[in-house]
């Protein structure tokens, strides 16, 4: 990917919305958005939908800490990858309601 912008690793802990905005936006902007709508178009042949698939999985990859890569492991194709992380880190189960009010409850001001 191109070096213009550097995209921070999501943590787990940060806003997940805005990383997958900025993340989607440097796919497509290096043409890898393919990969994880499944839209090809009618002229890629296989062997570059599996390249695009590879780059948009690695680069996802890499935008991700350690921690965050241990919970994905098993999606080994950039759609399922993408689908898990919005399960994992979108999605309104009792876990993340209580994740996010522990977050509230114990935030501290600097003084």
């Amino acid at each position: 990917m191109s070096e213009g912008y550097r995209l921070k690793p999501f943590d787990g802990n940060s806003n997940f919305a805005i990383w997958k905005i900025k993340m989607r936006a440097m796919l497509v902007k290096e043409k890898c958005w393919a990969a994880i709508t499944e839209n090809w178009p009618a002229s890629t042949s296989n062997l570059r939908k599996e390249e695009i698939q590879e780059i948009s999985h690695s680069e996802t990859l890499i935008r991700l800490i350690d921690d965050v890569v241990h919970q994905v492991v098993t999606f080994t194709d950039p759609k399922t990858l993408w689908e898990g992380l919005e399960s994992i880190f979108e999605s309104k189960t009792l876990p993340n309601r209580v994740s996010l009010l522990s977050k509230l409850f114990t935030f501290k001001m600097d003084a």
